[in-house]
C-alpha cells in the first residue's frame, strides 16, 4: 500500500510535493489561526464552545468533520485559544488524509492533483472560514469520484463504505447531489452498465435524502430555495439587462475561475478528439447547466464575495477531476501538468495569504475594541458605527460573536461582547434586554448566566457605548 520505492516517477513526485505542500499549508494555518473566526467560521466555534459538542444544522452532517478537532479539544478542557488553533488544523488534516487515501490507497495520481488544487482554487474567501460544509463536501465529492473510477462498490464492505459516502455528500451542502449525479453518470456511462445491488445504494441514498428533506427540510433552507424560485423571471431581467452585464459575467469567470474554465475547455477538446462525444456533452451540459442555475436564481452573481465563493465552488471539482482522470493519465509528458498544478498552487496559496492582511486587519480593530473596553465598567457594550465609519469592514452579524470569543481566549473573567448601537436601540431588540440579558446576533437574545461559564462569563448590567 505504501511502496514509494517502487511507484512510478509521477507518483515519487506528487507524494513529495503534495506532502510538501500540504506542511506548509498546515504551517500556514496555524500562523493564521486567529483570522479564520469569520461569520459562519464564529458562529460555529462559539456554539461548539458554548455546547461543548458538535453544532449540525439543517441536516448537514458533514459539519462534524469540520469541527472533529476543536470538539476534542473542548472536552479535554483545553484552553480556548489551543481550541482555536487545533480549529485552523482541522481542514488542513482532512484534505491530508483523502490525498495519503488517494496517492496511496487508490493509486490515483489525477485526483491526487485534484485535491491540492481544491484546497487553493475558487476559496480566496473560504480558507478564513474553515467550516464551510460545501468544501468540505466538494473535497469528498473528488475523492469519491476516485472511488468510482476504481470500482470500489463491488464487496460487501466497499458497498458499505460507498454508501455511507454517497449519503454524506448527498446530506453536505444541497449543490453537491448535482456533482455526485454527473460523476456518477459518467462513469457508468463509460462502463456501460450498473451493478444491480449498486443500483439499490443510488435508489436508497437518494430515496432515503429526499424523504428526509421533505418532512425535516428546515426553514431556512425552505427559505433558500422558495424565494429564489419564486424571483427567477425578475432575476433574470435584472442580470442580463445589457451587453455589460454579459461582459461582467465572462471577466468574472475567466478572471477567478481561469484554471476551471481551461480544465473544461481543454478535456472537452480531448473528448471530442477520442470521439468520446456523449462524455464531452455530459461535461459541458453539466459546467454550463450548473452556471446557468446560479445566474438565474442569484442577482447579479459575478461580484467576488464569500457568498457567491460559496455557490461557485462546486466548480472545482466538476472540471478538475474530468481533467484529471482523462487528459493527465493521456499526456506522456505529465510532468509538465504537475509543474502547472505547482505553479497554480503556489500563486493561488500566495494570494490567500496576502488576502490574509484584510483578516489581520479585521481581528486588529477587535482587539483594539476589546481594550477599549476594558476601561469601562461592565462586560456588555455598544458602538456606533455613524460615529466611526473606520469600522465599517467590521459591519458583520457576527461581530458579537468574534467579540466574545476574542475577548475569552486566554481568560473567560475578560470576556465582553460588542453589538452595533442602532442593533441595541432597535426597538424590537431593546425590548426584550434588561441587565441580565445579552445579544449574540440578529434577534437572538439570550441571559448571561445562559452561557458556558468554562469559557465565557459576561457581568450582569446594561450595555454601554464605547466613546472614543
Amino acid at each position: 500500500m505504501f511502496d514509494f520505492l517502487h511507484s512510478t516517477n509521477s507518483r515519487k513526485r506528487i507524494i513529495i510535493f503534495g506532502n510538501l505542500y500540504l506542511l506548509i499549508h498546515f504551517i500556514i494555518a496555524i500562523v493564521y489561526f486567529k483570522e479564520r473566526i469569520f461569520l459562519d467560521g464564529a458562529y460555529y466555534f462559539f456554539h461548539i464552545a458554548q455546547g461543548e459538542m458538535f453544532h449540525v444544522e439543517h441536516q448537514r452532517f458533514i459539519l462534524i468533520v469540520s469541527q472533529l478537532l476543536a470538539v476534542t479539544g473542548i472536552n479535554l478542557h483545553l484552553p480556548l485559544n489551543t481550541v482555536l488553533l487545533l480549529n485552523s488544523m482541522n481542514p488542513v488534516i482532512y484534505l491530508w488524509l483523502f490525498f495519503i487515501l488517494s496517492i496511496f490507497w487508490l493509486r490515483h495520481e489525477g485526483i491526487s492533483l485534484a485535491l491540492l488544487l481544491s484546497s487553493v482554487c475558487g476559496i480566496y474567501f473560504i480558507w478564513f472560514c474553515p467550516m464551510y460544509e460545501v468544501w468540505y463536501g466538494s473535497v469528498l465529492l473528488i475523492f469519491f469520484a476516485g472511488l468510482l473510477e476504481r470500482k470500489f462498490y463491488n464487496t460487501i464492505i466497499q458497498q458499505v463504505i460507498f454508501g455511507a459516502i454517497l449519503v454524506t455528500l448527498l446530506f453536505s451542502y444541497p449543490l453537491i447531489f448535482f456533482g455526485v449525479l454527473i460523476f456518477s453518470a459518467s462513469h457508468f456511462l463509460r462502463e456501460k452498465k450498473i451493478p444491480g445491488r449498486v443500483i439499490g445504494i443510488f435508489l436508497l441514498s437518494f430515496i432515503g435524502w429526499a424523504v428526509f428533506k421533505y418532512f425535516f427540510i428546515s426553514q431556512y433552507e425552505t427559505g433558500k430555495i422558495e424565494y429564489p424560485a419564486s424571483q427567477v423571471s425578475e432575476t433574470i431581467l435584472r442580470n442580463f439587462s445589457g451587453i455589460q452585464d454579459i461582459k461582467d459575467f465572462f471577466i468574472f469567470l475567466f478572471s477567478i475561475y481561469p484554471e476551471e474554465l481551461i480544465a473544461m475547455i481543454v478535456t472537452v477538446f480531448f473528448l471530442f478528439l477520442q470521439r468520446e462525444k456523449l462524455q464531452a456533452l455530459l461535461l459541458t451540459g453539466s459546467v454550463l447547466v450548473f452556471i446557468l442555475i446560479i445566474n438565474i436564481t442569484q442577482e447579479h452573481p459575478w461580484k467576488h464575495t464569500n457568498y457567491y465563493e460559496r455557490m461557485y465552488l462546486l466548480l472545482i471539482p466538476l472540471t478538475t477531476v474530468p481533467f484529471m482522470q482523462r487528459v493527465y493519465f493521456s499526456v506522456k509528458q505529465k510532468w509538465i501538468i504537475e509543474a502547472a498544478v505547482l505553479v497554480i498552487v503556489a500563486i493561488r496559496m500566495n494570494q490567500i495569504t496576502r488576502h490574509a492582511d484584510v483578516y489581520a486587519h479585521h481581528v486588529e480593530m477587535i482587539y483594539s475594541l476589546i481594550e477599549k473596553s476594558r476601561s469601562i465598567p461592565g462586560s456588555k457594550f455598544m458602538v456606533s458605527l455613524a460615529a466611526h465609519p473606520e469600522l465599517a469592514s467590521l459591519d458583520e452579524w457576527s461581530l458579537p460573536m468574534e467579540t466574545l470569543i476574542y475577548s475569552s481566549l486566554k481568560s473567560n473573567k475578560h470576556s465582553a461582547t460588542l453589538s452595533w448601537k442602532a442593533d441595541i436601540e432597535n426597538p424590537e431588540i431593546a425590548g426584550k434586554l434588561d441587565d441580565h440579558k445579552f445579544r449574540l446576533r440578529l434577534d437572538e437574545i439570550f441571559p448571561d448566566y445562559w452561557l458556558n461559564q468554562n469559557y465565557f462569563h459576561l457581568q450582569n448590567g446594561p450595555y454601554r457605548e464605547l466613546i472614543w
